[in-house]
């Protein structure tokens, strides 16, 4: 069974190595970004006065800000502080032939400490994470001149291993395990980022904490040398987000109708439960 490879075996077997390629067609690793933010518990009434209370998330590490959004787009309605059902955000990695996108086995976000150790979870493909978030990734960041051979083969021997989740990924003593952010940049460094990040973030990068929100970070930086380094990859990057814009559209409406209907689910049995409720009290 190939082993995984750790950051130290990428650090001192890439540091030299020239990995990167000309943009091309088909030649693409695209980072996905789910910003952390709050469920937020509302009072809400159906257009017959039905009062019911749903769960709205709000992209952003500002909870009183997230309640400000809030106010202002659903206007006069009651908002119940929630602020233990936070995410903590996601990555995942996408290329022409992989996903990667890893979790802790776990019924609650309350479980995951930061010396815990998870089974790991992998997700199956981009479209079931958007689903299952409820919500498009933030940001996607498409690189195109990655060695995606390389990112692929990591990505590989990472599905195949018996690594655990833990949520500071595998940088630490006490930490035998990835994160979902820790996991894509082991795979992104053996496709070459480093040599699309600046000096301070190469640095930032091993020796820090690796959250989903730094990591996209350093993506977008590398994205930003790309267009610089390659005269190409602009256009290659327009044209791949172009042909996937479809594909984008159509799954947005996809979540925003799986909303609605299970919001319409659940106002139907809270009715029928409080009917039930009713029947009962006049029976008695």
């Amino acid at each position: 069974m190939p082993v995984h490879r750790t950051y130290t075996m990428l650090i001192n077997t890439a540091k030299d190595l020239k990995l990167l390629v000309n943009p091309i067609i088909g030649n693409y690793a695209v980072l996905n970004f789910w910003s952390p933010g709050y469920n937020i518990l509302v009072k809400d009434r159906t257009n017959d006065g039905f009062e019911y209370e749903h769960k709205v998330f709000r992209a952003t590490t500002n909870f009183e800000a997230a309640i400000a959004f809030l106010k202002n787009y659903y206007g006069n309605k009651e908002f119940l502080k929630f602020k233990d059902d936070a995410h903590p955000g996601h990555v995942s990695l996408l290329t022409s032939n992989k996903y990667l996108s890893i979790g802790a086995d776990v019924n609650t976000l309350n479980q995951v400490g930061f010396k815990t150790q998870h089974k790991i979870t992998f997700g199956s493909n981009f479209e079931k994470d958007c689903l299952g978030f409820k919500r498009l990734p933030e940001k996607m960041m498409d690189l195109h001149s990655l060695n995606v051979k390389e990112i692929d083969e990591s990505i590989a021997e990472l599905l195949s291993s018996k690594k655990f989740y833990n949520i500071l990924g595998g940088r630490f003593n006490f930490s035998e395990g990835e994160s979902c952010a820790t996991a894509c940049y082991v795979c992104l460094v053996a496709g070459g980022l480093n040599e699309l990040l600046r000096a301070d973030h190469k640095l930032l990068s091993r020796h820090t904490i690796l959250t989903p929100a730094s990591l996209t970070r350093y993506a977008e930086t590398a994205k930003a040398n790309e267009l610089e380094q390659f005269p190409n990859a602009r256009e290659i990057s327009a044209k791949f987000n172009y042909d996937r814009l479809d594909f984008i559209e159509k799954l947005a409406k996809g979540i925003e109708q799986i909303k609605k209907s299970e919001l319409e689910m659940y106002i139907k049995s809270i009715k029928e439960k409080n009917g039930d409720a009713n029947q009962h009290n006049l029976k008695r």
